[in-house]
């Protein structure tokens, strides 16, 4: 997927039991750099989260989230007049011209609500049953060229079937069928306006695999 070497690092300070037993604090903070067949990007990244249990299987979090990025990327017109766009390289197809590099600075505030009932003490273990899934929405304002404001709307769900309970394995927890969905939609902004990195990408090794991303 990647085109270069990169890294993606961050770091999580929590404090669980905020105010009250079922909800926890956590700060996070990241830096991240990567070269893309979409785009190139460099960015760092700032949040606080609040997680409260609603009940067993139900959770629901509210956070606060600055990124820093930079971004390039070859554009899709030939006759654009930005100055951030290099001149037209001629070794390129018609259709990608030029590149173009942008710096954004975003602000977001993500809601989440999640179910699960995989019944997992610890989140690095594997599922074996169950399901996970999550809804998120991020209204987000993006301070760069152009500025915009737009909501990303987001939804997945992962199912777990141990194959000892289908009678198709004799030893339970041994083989796992595990089934995933998501989806989404950018409200708000236009293609052109819309963050790169905030756009919907298909192919690799986290959606459609077979397909370059």
């Amino acid at each position: 997927v990647t085109r270069g070497l990169g890294y993606d690092t961050s770091a999580t300070y929590g404090l669980p039991q905020l105010g009250r037993r079922d909800q926890s604090l956590q700060f996070g903070v990241g830096a991240l750099k990567q070269y893309l067949k979409a785009y190139d990007q460099t960015a760092a990244t700032l949040s606080a989260t609040v997680n409260r249990k609603l009940s067993t299987i139900w959770s629901a979090s509210l956070g606060i989230r600055a990124e820093q990025e930079h971004i390039t990327q070859e554009s899709i017109s030939q006759t654009s007049t930005d100055p951030s766009c290099s001149a037209p390289n001629p070794t390129l197809s018609p259709e990608l011209t030029q590149k173009c590099t942008s710096n954004y600075t975003l602000l977001s505030v993500p809601i989440g609500l999640q179910y699960d009932t995989t019944n997992l003490t610890s989140p690095l273990d594997d599922p074996r049953h169950g399901m996970r899934a999550a809804f998120t929405v991020a209204p987000t304002s993006s301070i760069g060229r152009p500025n915009a404001k737009f909501l990303i709307t987001q939804a997945t769900a992962s199912i777990y079937f141990d194959l000892n309970d289908l009678g198709l394995s004799k030893t339970p927890g041994r083989s796992i069928l595990a089934l995933r969905g998501l989806g989404g939609v950018a409200r708000g902004a236009g293609q052109v306006s819309l963050p790169p990195d905030q756009r919907f990408y298909a192919g690799g090794s986290g959606t459609i695999r077979g397909y370059e991303y």
